[in-house]
């Protein structure tokens, strides 16, 4: 059976979604008569096959070609962040991008709970990827879809799935762009495409891009490095159809993302175990006149939120990010039927050289070096069986990640003493290199099945067989050198689907579906022994309404949900190693509604809306770790990355100024309610920690509640050359992304800085 428990809470949650999808009926602003380019079908590939947006069963959030480009969407958060019901913390660097979506998220594990695909690729399969945030570049749709989606993206789908499509070349014409943009921050971009027919059969779309900026965090301290970025890329797409059913797409893309410092400022708050452990007896034996050294610098630039932009280093803080993506697509028509073959690679090579002290004092240096290969391998065959529709596919997947994390003590000539006295030796103070691959065989298949005219019934499966090893050789001074050698384990699930979709008018559909997806278990060798946890589990369940109403000027999608999610793997520190292991600690029931429209108010203005609720709590959880180490109960604490909240507002007018000029002028409004970035859920400014030197907050990953306002503008001059401003962050909203703790900063610990105010002016050509 399935197991299913519902509480009264889901049918408050259910009748209260039908009350504001029934209020969008009564809007008397429509002018119904009037007929416009408002009934365009929005197409989505969210089941692998093209679909109307409104005729798809899943929850699905659409950016479209030029939503993207008036939008200016280039990366995660530019779309997340108006999605609703995803929850998004980045903690100064794209590569350490993080999300949730209907607070199904990861808190350990080797996988990701979200896939994401680009033309149908996974380019980040694991947890520790730095490919979550790869730029976007000539990209023609981007979908977010939520809720499980097992049956046709497969494991790394428990939460949901970004499916990201680029442009393709065509056979049609030879045409192309470029763009140029400036701002502030010396803010520069430019980028160009080019589509050249080689052939009436073949043709080839190259395109490139370059931006940087200055940054806008200010270091005074000896480096002066502040958080400049620096961003190339490029992709060329070749597409062949040697015979009229025969089509092959190859791509090629290159991607370098480099940047000077995080994004972040210290906060004031430090981890317990850095407060006993030094900064407090430190600072103590000086105050007393024992130790005659200058006072650790805690509060060398001051903390927020007197302090917004401005850090002290003294090493050239630095990351970079390359990454190459190759794809091969063939698809074969057979008949009705379509043989779709998908082969993938991708490549990252990660770098980051961090300020482990972050202060003016050359006390400990870190970096972290990471490599992921990611190979797979899909055969799909789909098409018309009787009165119905079938797909049937595998999948082969080969994954692999390593790293290596360093802290090296430096002889500063002031500190260092301190380290030696304490048997500390100059050098590497503790190595971490760690190593993980997965290999995945799958199975699927899904059938779609008209019981009436109007009645339609979905059922289908994936079964998953996953070999996961683990490997790492951990190595501290005080510790020695801990081997812990290499761990297999072999993971199988069945994971099901059932969709019913009615069609209750031709211009309203109501679904329901069961739906179940897994994240596979592993296991980790630790100085404590062989720790082997098991596979999470999720089951959702869906009902939704999609309307396109008053002859198309108004589109409405919403959906209600309850997700039962189980064994949630949690990760938790080895006493005696530089490594973790993964606890299987809690289970957590997550529900809530979604509601999405797209209203024509008139020929010439538009409203697009989104909302998002969310109830994301833990289970019983008596056992949690907290940072330091310690046992505490989180049971009934809030889900990282799950604000209760998310709204998502825009407004545009188009109009005409001449015969061959259009405009239009755009107000965005995006809000994102309180989320936590751990199972802690300190609230700041709760716990404070009283020692001989003073009273120091303690560390706390909550990240506030914020609305940002951006109001756009453009021309277009014979469909030729356009020229558009925008500005981000209109009102100068101050917000904070993510927080980062360490145990060796001597500020506390760093909170990630939401970019300011931003003004960009852009010029593109079409040729």
């Amino acid at each position: 059976g399935i197991p299913m428990r519902l509480d009264k809470r889901l049918f408050y949650t259910v009748s209260a979604s039908a009350v504001v999808v029934a209020m969008t009926y009564s809007a008397p602003i429509f002018a119904q008569e009037q007929e416009t380019g408002a009934t365009e079908t929005i197409i989505v590939t969210a089941q692998k096959r093209e679909q109307s947006l409104q005729d798809v069963p899943i929850a699905v959030t659409v950016f479209d070609e030029q939503a993207i480009e008036i939008q200016r969407i280039d990366e995660l958060q530019d779309y997340v962040l108006k999605t609703p019901n995803v929850g998004f913390i980045e903690t100064g660097n794209r590569s350490r991008a993080r999300l949730g979506i209907r607070g199904i998220t990861n808190l350990g594990g080797d996988t990701n709970t979200t896939g994401i695909y680009i033309d149908e690729f996974n380019v980040a399969p694991s947890s520790s990827t730095r490919t979550f945030d790869v730029n976007l570049f000539d990209v023609e749709r981007i979908e977010v879809l939520r809720g499980p989606q097992g049956t046709f993206f497969g494991r790394n789908t428990l939460g949901g799935a970004l499916n990201i499509t680029t442009k393709k070349p065509s056979a049609d014409s030879f045409s192309g762009n470029i763009t140029g943009e400036y701002g502030t921050f010396d803010h520069r971009m430019v980028k160009s495409s080019i589509n050249a027919p080689l052939s009436d059969k073949a043709a080839l779309r190259a395109s490139a891009y370059y931006q940087a900026d200055d940054g806008y965090i200010d270091n005074v301290g000896p480096s002066g490095r502040g958080n400049d970025h620096e961003d190339v890329g490029a992709r060329l797409a070749i597409r062949v159809t040697p015979t009229d059913n025969w089509t092959i797409d190859a791509s090629g893309s290159y991607v370098k993302y480099k940047q000077g410092a995080n994004n972040t400022v210290p906060n004031g708050r430090f981890l317990v175990i850095q407060l006993e452990g030094y900064v407090d007896l430190i600072n103590a034996a000086v105050d007393s006149g024992a130790a005659s050294l200058p006072r650790l610098p805690v509060d060398e630039v001051g903390f927020l939120p007197q302090n917004e932009d401005t850090i002290s280093t003294n090493t050239d803080v630095n990351s970079e990010n390359e990454t190459f993506i190759l794809t091969l697509r063939n698809i074969f028509d057979i008949g009705e039927h379509s043989l779709t073959s998908v082969t993938g690679y991708i490549e990252t090579d990660y770098f980051e050289l961090f300020d482990g002290d972050q202060s003016s004092f050359n006390l400990i240096e870190s970096s972290l070096t990471s490599e992921l290969k990611s190979f797979s391998q899909e055969i799909r065959l789909d098409g018309p069986i009787a009165q119905g529709l079938y797909t049937l596919g595998f999948l082969y997947a080969d994954d692999e990640i390593s790293s290596e994390s360093l802290q090296v003590i430096m002889n500063d000539g002031v500190y260092f003493p301190l380290f030696a006295a304490a048997s500390i030796s100059e050098g590497v103070f503790t190595r971490s290199a760690p190593k993980n691959s997965t290999r995945t065989l799958a199975a699927f298949g899904q059938i779609e099945w008209p019981l009436t005219e109007k009645l339609t019934v979905g059922v289908g499966g994936r079964y998953t067989n996953d070999k996961i090893e683990n490997f790492n050789i951990a190595f501290g001074q005080t510790s020695g050198t801990v081997s812990l050698p290499a761990a297999e384990e072999t993971f199988t699930d069945f994971s099901t689907s059932l969709v019913v979709t009615y069609e209750a008018t031709d211009d309203a559909t109501v679904y329901g579906s069961i739906k179940r997806a897994y994240k596979p278990g592993g296991v980790r060798v630790i100085s404590l022994g062989e720790f082997k946890f098991d596979e999470e589990e999720a089951w959702t369940y869906e009902l939704g309404l999609k309307v396109n109403a008053l002859n198309g000027r108004l589109k409405t999608n919403s959906a209600i949900f309850y997700t039962d999610w189980t064994n949630l793997q949690v990760s938790a520190r080895d006493p005696n190693a530089i490594a973790s292991a993964i606890l299987n600690a809690a289970e957590a029931e997550n529900y809530g509604f979604e509601f999405e429209a797209t209203a024509f108010v008139t020929d010439n203005f538009t409203v697009d809306l989104g909302f998002g609720y969310l109830e994301a709590e833990l289970g019983s959880f008596p056992n949690a770790l907290s940072e330091a180490g310690d046992l505490f109960d989180a049971s009934g604490n809030r889900i990282p990355f799950s604000p209760k909240y998310s709204l998502s507002v825009g407004a545009q007018y188009d109009m005409k100024l001449g015969a061959d000029k259009d405009a239009y002028i755009r107000a965005e409004y995006t809000y994102k309610d309180d989320q936590f970035g751990d199972v802690e859920n300190t609230a700041r400014g709760t716990n404070i920690f009283s020692g001989t030197s003073g009273d120091y907050e303690v560390t706390s990953r909550a990240v506030p509640s914020f609305g940002i306002v951006n109001l756009r503008a453009g021309v277009d001059f014979n469909d030729s050359v356009a020229v558009s401003i925008s500005a981000e962050n209109l009102l100068d909203e101050f917000y904070i992304t993510g927080s980062r703790a360490s145990s060796i900063n001597l500020g506390g610990n760093l909170d990630a800085i939401g970019q300011p105010r931003t003004v960009v002016g852009r010029v593109s050509v079409d040729f």
